[in-house]
């Protein structure tokens, strides 16, 4: 009985174990799936670098050089190692965004150095570039009594390669704009033709216009004809008084008109 126990104990520990080996597993995988690697070669030093695949402008980005030796049994003497990480400004000026520079290698064996928080300014745009320059001594030997060594120098040697892709969310919200602007228009343009039974264009608008500005020269001259009656009917009324007022002053004279005796 307590065999038995203890084998589904046991049967539930591994069940845990493998549920739990899965999950990281997956994890490990989905951020793995977020880096972009890339790699060349330098005369024999192997280069890769590991980043972040896509940012946005003004979020970090993860970069990771490692170098290693193409042949192990090579001697190899780093002098100097600059690592350059340039975007785009309004995707067309190059700058320079983040650097390391690193003169205490000595001999390389398998080297590794990471820059987790690189910033991508505002503003930028369209690819992230790495840029790797090695200044380094490579020891090469040829068998013979006593062996023969050479040391060959290498200075400045470049590599570059894109390693992420920032995208540009100013384009993205005008594309937004613009579609909202169509919308708008489209609404507009019904709106238009429901009204006028005719389309949103710049000719029937200068029509409608045209059509507005007669009927306003009209309302202006029916306007203005009713001043002109009322103002004739003003100097009537003028005139009236004015007769009434000789009348009664006429009338008023003969009765005035002194009697001869």
């Amino acid at each position: 009985m307590k065999k038995n126990k203890l084998v589904s104990f046991v049967w539930c520990i591994s069940i845990a174990i493998f549920l739990l080996t899965g999950s990281i597993a997956q994890k490990a995988k989905a951020q793995s799936s977020a880096l972009r690697t890339n790699a060349t070669y330098l005369p024999e030093i192997y280069i890769q670098v590991n980043a972040t695949a896509e940012t946005l402008p003004g979020q970090n980005i993860t970069v990771n050089l490692s170098l290693s030796k193409v042949d192990p049994k090579k001697v190899i003497e780093i002098e100097y190692l600059n690592l350059s990480i340039y975007g785009f400004l309004y995707g067309k000026e190059k700058i320079l965004i983040d650097n390391m520079t690193d003169a205490n290698i000595s001999s390389l064996d398998e080297y590794s150095r990471t820059l987790p928080y690189v910033e991508i300014p505002e503003k930028v745009w369209g690819v992230a570039e790495c840029e790797i320059t090695l200044t380094y001594n490579v020891t090469y030997e040829y068998p013979g009594t006593p062996i023969i060594k050479i040391i060959m120098p290498y200075k400045n040697l470049k590599a570059s390669f894109d390693i992420t892709y920032i995208e540009n969310v100013y384009l993205t919200d005008l594309e937004k704009e613009l579609a909202n602007l169509n919308n708008t228009i489209i609404s507009l343009n019904n709106t238009f033709f429901e009204s006028f039974n005719m389309t949103l264009s710049q000719e029937n608008i200068e029509k409608l216009n045209q059509t507005y500005w007669e009927y306003i020269q009209k309302y202006n001259e029916s306007l203005g004809n009713s001043n002109e009656l009322a103002n004739l009917r003003n100097v009537s009324v003028i005139l009236g008084i004015t007769t009434i007022i000789l009348l009664a002053s006429t009338v008023y004279l003969l009765f005035r008109k002194p009697r001869e005796y």
